[in-house]
């Protein structure tokens, strides 16, 4: 049986572990994130499937991201007005219109 409240008592290191092992250097950013929250919330253990979250939770936020800059692209190439992509960034993403303006410019 496997116990899903496993502390792990150190998950920096564990990242940076993961990183070494795979090459990969997202584990290694994850672990600095990771490190500046614990500082901040006055954590040092996690568990793996908290761990796991915000994983998951990065792999939505660039979704969002790469949907949002289609979303832009899109309307730019049927000429639609800013100020019509802003509105639908407002609708379709939750945005303020100051993230959204920020969005457009650096797509534009």
């Amino acid at each position: 049986m496997k116990n899903k409240e496993y502390k792990i008592k150190h998950p920096e290191a564990f990242l940076d572990l993961f990183s070494e092992i795979s090459g990969d250097s997202r584990y290694k950013q994850l672990g600095e994130a990771l490190e500046e929250r614990q500082i901040s919330e006055g954590k040092g253990e996690m568990t793996m499937c908290v761990l796991a979250d915000m994983l998951e939770n990065r792999g939505i936020e660039k979704g969002i991201e790469k949907g949002i800059y289609a979303l832009i692209q899109d309307n730019l190439e049927q000429n639609n007005s800013h100020q019509e992509i802003i509105t639908k960034l407002q609708k379709y993403f939750n945005l303020t219109r100051e993230r959204a303006e920020e969005y457009i410019t650096t797509q534009a």
